[in-house]
């Protein structure tokens, strides 16, 4: 299943993916958050890093008197692969290799 990067799905992260957890239903979501809070596997822009770094940069901008149309909508650069693979065996999948050394980051 692909859970997508949405507001409401994001606010029931966790009862979806206890959900997930509980029918043993391998699930990908979009913020890498959600699989560091238990999903399988995830691919996307970290939350923590667009809430710490960009979002500041912007809101000094505005402060310091730029007109909001000129502040301009910035999107990720850097996303994240984060593999929870003590989930993966407790479901029993064997995640290859090459995949395993793709990833930012992998739960064990």
């Amino acid at each position: 299943m692909n859970v997508l990067a949405s507001p409401l799905l994001f606010a029931h992260r966790s009862g979806i993916i206890a959900r997930m957890r509980t029918l043993g239903i391998p699930a990908m979501y979009q913020w890498p958050d959600m699989a560091r809070e238990g999903g399988l596997i995830a691919y996307g822009p970290s939350l923590i890093q667009l809430y710490r770094e960009r979002i500041p940069q912007m809101l000094v901008r505005l402060l310091n008197g730029a007109p909001p149309s000129e502040t301009p909508i910035e999107i990720p650069t850097h996303f994240e692969l984060v593999l929870n693979l003590r989930l993966a065996r407790a479901l029993g999948l064997a995640p290859p290799d090459g995949l395993l050394a793709r990833c930012d980051e992998v739960i064990e």
